[in-house]
């Protein structure tokens, strides 16, 4: 079989199960947001294999598409099945520890943009691709962050950057203008910060989040809100669009076929996960014995571990691909424990999340139990790339959203029912 046949042949399984689970599901979904993102990044690695520009890739295989698409579609099955347009109430909790909670984001995100507003190009280099190409070899040469209190916000802004945007969506439907403000702000400056250093991966995640959490909460918001709220996304996408064409010409675009390979990194960014992993995600001539996706716990264990992802490459040199490169958080896993531990890994990880998302009562969830959807889509969408959470200082925030799940466990009767607030 050809290595064209086999992209047609991977392609076609997405797109065929995205065909046959829109006709079950008769409406358009987050399962089917995530089905369709899938679909056109498996059908834009047809024309990147294909290339002049493309240097690195092998002759493929069929079983590692296989093994990819019955991985993928196992993680993806709690988003698939669940039913957001059938939540009868959303169980809130103490409305004074969310404000509080908003605050301390609020607070958080604006230090963190003040202390590091001296060294943004706000000039008219900010929009120069090369200028922030410069800043983001500058940022990837820096060392690690002090101490003091202003470095500590920071952190706590970095916890909290997975909630985000679900904090600003659930301050616009408990009519929170303030509060609803403050993260607006605190998103921008959180734009402003990455698109300034260069960086296409929190941009790119924050492009991501908007349309999980708009169709989630789409049916719960009046006609007047959600018109609104769709002119904003559309705005809001629009400068994502360019922020992240300004930052790829940067930081990939040459001189003397600028378009051509403009188009080719654009491709390279989104769609070489299926060829890596195809190429290495089962076979990479060893495994990394959990070291990114587990690397906090090897830490506590006194294990040898890494501190870096730089460091982590040195580590496992001797393995034919790492995380410089984009093979999906299925190939972290497979990478890690090898293909058959890191498919029991994630089918555990499936499991797991099926319990936390399971409701006693038909079509009504707690507010801790988006947060938890919100990890799972997270892990499944911006995991195209990578899995989202490796090495310690991620690990961290993913073990802090956990915590959050737990502290907005209990709810105080407060009931978001259809387009209106009960509270008893």
């Amino acid at each position: 079989m050809t290595n064209i046949f086999l992209l047609y042949f991977n392609f076609s399984l997405y797109f065929v199960t995205f065909i046959l689970y829109q006709c079950k599901k008769k409406y358009f979904s987050i399962g089917s947001f995530v089905l369709l993102f899938y679909t056109f990044l498996s059908l834009l690695a047809i024309p990147l294999f294909s290339s002049p520009f493309a240097k690195e890739f092998n002759d493929l295989r069929l079983f590692p598409f296989i093994y990819l698409y019955l991985a993928l579609m196992m993680c993806f099955s709690p988003l698939l099945r669940f039913k957001d347009k059938k939540i009868n109430s959303i169980k809130m909790p103490d409305p004074n520890l969310m404000n509080i909670i908003s605050a301390i984001i609020i607070v958080s995100f604006i230090i963190k943009f003040l202390t590091e507003v001296s060294s943004l190009s706000l000039n008219n280099q900010f929009l120069d691709p090369m200028a922030l190409a410069e800043n983001y070899n500058e940022r990837e040469r820096g060392g690690e962050p002090g101490f003091g209190l202003s470095n500590a916000l920071r952190f706590i802004s970095y916890l909290f950057s997975p909630v985000l945007a679900l904090f600003f969506f659930y301050n616009i439907l408990m009519r929170n203008k303030l509060l609803s403000f403050g993260i607006a702000v605190s998103i921008i400056s959180y734009l402003i910060i990455s698109l300034s250093n260069g960086d296409r991966y929190y941009v790119f995640n924050l492009f991501m989040d908007l349309p999980f959490l708009f169709l989630l909460f789409r049916h719960k918001l009046d006609k007047n809100i959600r018109k609104k709220m769709v002119l904003t996304l559309v705005s809001i996408g629009l400068l994502l669009v360019v922020g992240l064409a300004t930052v790829t010409m940067g930081r990939f675009a040459n001189n003397k076929q600028q378009e051509d390979y403009l188009i080719y990194s654009i491709e390279t960014y989104a769609a070489q996960n299926f060829i890596f992993f195809n190429n290495y995600g089962l076979d990479a001539g060893g495994i990394r014995y959990g070291e990114n996706t587990a690397n906090l716990g090897k830490k506590l264990l006194g294990l040898k571990t890494s501190n870096t992802p730089l460091e982590g490459r040195m580590m496992y040199s001797n393995l034919k691909i790492n995380d410089s490169r984009f093979y999906t958080f299925v190939g972290d896993f497979t990478l890690d424990y090898g293909p058959v531990t890191g498919f029991v890994v994630l089918m555990l990880m499936t499991l797991f999340f099926l319990r936390l998302l399971r409701t006693d009562n038909k079509g009504e969830y707690k507010f801790n139990q988006i947060i938890i959807l919100t990890l799972l889509y997270q892990i499944c969408a911006h995991g195209f790339s990578l899995f989202p959470y490796s090495f310690w200082l991620a690990n961290i925030k993913l073990l802090f959203v956990f915590l959050l799940y737990l502290l907005l466990g209990s709810t105080k009767k407060v009931v978001f029912h259809h387009t209106c607030m009960v509270q008893s």
